[in-house]
C-alpha cells in the first residue's frame, strides 16, 4: 500500500506537469517528492498521509486549487516504528482539522453515520489495555494473526458515541486511513472478544489492500439488499465485506481453540463466536452467491473463504 500510494502520488505530479508545464502549481508539486522518497525508503507513515492523499485527489477531480492539499500531506507525514493509540480528539489527533480529516476518511457512509467523539480517560485507558492484553494473547495463540495484524495496524484510534441512543459502532477501517483502525471504548470486552474485534478489523484492511486493480464486486453502490448481517440493506459491497470478515473472525477463534491453551470458560465463550461466525458467513454468502457480479479477484476472495469454511467441521 505505501508503495501504490508512491506511484500514484508520482503521477499526479506527472500530469500537474503535463498539464501546468513550468506554472507555480508544479513548484507546489515538486514538493510531494520528499513523501515520495519516504514512502519507497520502506519506513512506514501515518495513516494520516493516505487519508490527506485522498482529500488532494478529491479536489482536484473535482477542479478546485489544491496548492493547500499538497502542503496538508506534506504536514501529516509522520514516521511510525510501533503501534500507538490515539484518542478521537483535539489533544489526541492533533488538531481540530486533523479530527475532520479522520471523520471524513471513516464516516463515509451517507446512509448510516457514525459519531466519533473523545473518549474519557478512564474510557481510552480501559480500552488500550484491553487492546495490548488481546495482542499478547493473540501472539500466544495465534501468532500468524498477530503478525498480520501488527503489519497492517500502526494506529488505534478511541472513539465514544455522543450519547447512549446514538448510533454506535464497534469497530471501524477505510481504504482512506491505511494503517489505522477505530474502536469504541463504550463497551467492556473480554479478551477473546477483543481478539475477534482485531481480527475482523484487520479483515477489512486485508480485502482493501487486495483491491487495488479492481474492486470486489461490481453491483453499483445505489443497489441495496436484505443483509442477514445488519439490519438494515446494504449494498453488495458491504455484504461481501462482512461476509469475508465472518470467516476470519471464526479463523481465528478456530486458532484459539486449537492452541489448547485456553481455560475452560474460555473454550465455552469460543464456541459461541464459533457459531456466531459461522452462522453469518452462511447467512452472508448466500446473499453474494445470489447475487453477487463479482469481478475476478472478488470471485478469488471468497471462494477461497468458502473452502475454509466448508472445511470446517
Amino acid at each position: 500500500m505505501h508503495n501504490e500510494l508512491a506511484k500514484s502520488l508520482e503521477y499526479v505530479i506527472t500530469q500537474i506537469k503535463l498539464q501546468s508545464p513550468g506554472s507555480e502549481t508544479c513548484q507546489h508539486a515538486d514538493k510531494l517528492q520528499s513523501v515520495i522518497s519516504l514512502l519507497q525508503s520502506g519506513q512506514r507513515v501515518s495513516p494520516a498521509v493516505f487519508a490527506s492523499y485522498y482529500q488532494l485527489v478529491l479536489s482536484i477531480l473535482a477542479g478546485e486549487d489544491f496548492t493547500e492539499k499538497i502542503y496538508d500531506l506534506i504536514d501529516t507525514v509522520e514516521t511510525r516504528e510501533t503501534l500507538v493509540f490515539k484518542d478521537f480528539s483535539a489533544a489526541g489527533l492533533g488538531s481540530e482539522k486533523m479530527i475532520s480529516l479522520y471523520t471524513a476518511s471513516l464516516d463515509t457512509d451517507d446512509k448510516l453515520s457514525f459519531g466519533f467523539f473523545p473518549p474519557k480517560p478512564e474510557e481510552s485507558n480501559r480500552t488500550k489495555a484491553s487492546v495490548m492484553r488481546a495482542i499478547t494473547l493473540m501472539r500466544q495463540l495465534v501468532p500468524d494473526l498477530a503478525a498480520e495484524f501488527e503489519a497492517i495496524v500502526i494506529e488505534v484510534l478511541l472513539a465514544a458515541a455522543d450519547e447512549p441512543d446514538a448510533p454506535r459502532f464497534d469497530g471501524a477501517s477505510s481504504y482512506m486511513l491505511w494503517g489505522a483502525l477505530a474502536l469504541s471504548v463504550d463497551d467492556e470486552k473480554s479478551d477473546l472478544e477483543m481478539i475477534e474485534t482485531l481480527a475482523h478489523e484487520a479483515g477489512h484492511s486485508i480485502l482493501f489492500g487486495l483491491t487495488i486493480e479492481e474492486p470486489l464486486v461490481k453491483n453499483d453502490d445505489d443497489d441495496v439488499f436484505e443483509s442477514p448481517l445488519r439490519p438494515d440493506p446494504r449494498p453488495m459491497d458491504g455484504i461481501y465485506h462482512a461476509t469475508f470478515v465472518s470467516a476470519r473472525m471464526h479463523n481465528a477463534m478456530q486458532e484459539c481453540k486449537k492452541s489448547g491453551l485456553l481455560k475452560k470458560e474460555q473454550l465455552i465463550e469460543c464456541e459461541t463466536y464459533l457459531d456466531a461466525s459461522k452462522q453469518a458467513f452462511i447467512d452472508g454468502y448466500s446473499v453474494v452467491a445470489d447475487s453477487g457480479d463479482l469481478t475476478a479477484t472478488g470471485k478469488t476472495i471468497i471462494d477461497n473463504a468458502y473452502e475454509y469454511m466448508s472445511s470446517i467441521r
